[in-house]
């Protein structure tokens, strides 16, 4: 055989092999992306009773079904999460990319959506519910009390972050931090690190947001009986 001969034949033989290894990662993905697209939809959040996609509206000058709250010093990451989370439970509707976007859930965050933070207190007016990240040093920071002070006749959630390597600590010590002026009703929601537990929180707290939507009268019973788990 000539060298060339070889060469050749070298030379197929490693455009085989690549083309092999392509197909093959190519295959890994679509099995992954597939995957993903199973969990994300048993995950999503829909109405028990009937099955639906729970459907979200703002009252009238309001812009954001959820304002998030929180101090950057021990929160910001955390929040970064809890929004990706929780718009990946509830997507919006629709069969189009552009319809599930504009019903997907509006949640104000501060690195998304401050554009000046003179409206702080604005932000909060605009918004349906609010959501406190409670973490140590919340109450210590001067924006989040004007946030708190702000949110003071809106539906509010406090999340809390027990977790002392992450920011936060016992509730009673967190508590403490809080100026008098600021007591009042709200629900507490925990923060846990273990997946299954953590959404079991993020759909307390959608269903404070589907709470606070005025078009949520029209699920009045599926209320009652509670949220549930999309399925296969």
């Amino acid at each position: 055989m000539s060298r060339r001969a070889l060469v050749n034949i070298l030379i197929i033989s490693c455009t085989s092999g690549v083309v092999a290894l392509l197909a093959l990662l190519a295959a890994t993905l679509c099995h992954k992306y597939a995957k993903a697209r199973r969990k994300a939809k048993q995950a999503a959040v829909l109405l028990r009773g009937s099955g639906g996609a729970p459907e979200l509206s703002l009252a009238e000058g309001l812009q954001y079904h959820l304002f998030l709250s929180h101090t950057w010093a021990t929160g910001q990451d955390q929040v970064a999460l809890m929004k990706r989370r929780l718009l990946a439970l509830m997507p919006g509707r629709g069969r189009t990319a552009e319809a599930r976007q504009r019903s997907a859930p509006k949640i104000f965050r501060d690195v998304d959506d401050l554009q000046d933070t003179d409206a702080l207190e604005g932000y909060v007016a605009s918004s349906a519910c609010v959501l406190i990240f409670l973490t140590r040093g919340y109450f210590l920071s001067p924006a989040c009390l004007r946030e708190a002070r702000a949110a003071a006749n809106k539906p509010l959630i406090i999340v809390h972050e027990a977790d002392t390597t992450k920011g936060g600590g016992p509730l009673a010590e967190l508590i403490a931090e809080c100026p008098a002026d600021l007591g009042g009703g709200a629900i507490i929601v925990p923060w846990p690190r273990v997946e299954a537990l953590q959404v079991e929180s993020l759909r307390m707290i959608l269903e404070e947001m589907l709470v606070a939507s005025p078009r949520y009268g029209a699920y009045v019973e599926a209320l009652e009986h509670g949220l549930g788990r999309g399925s296969r």
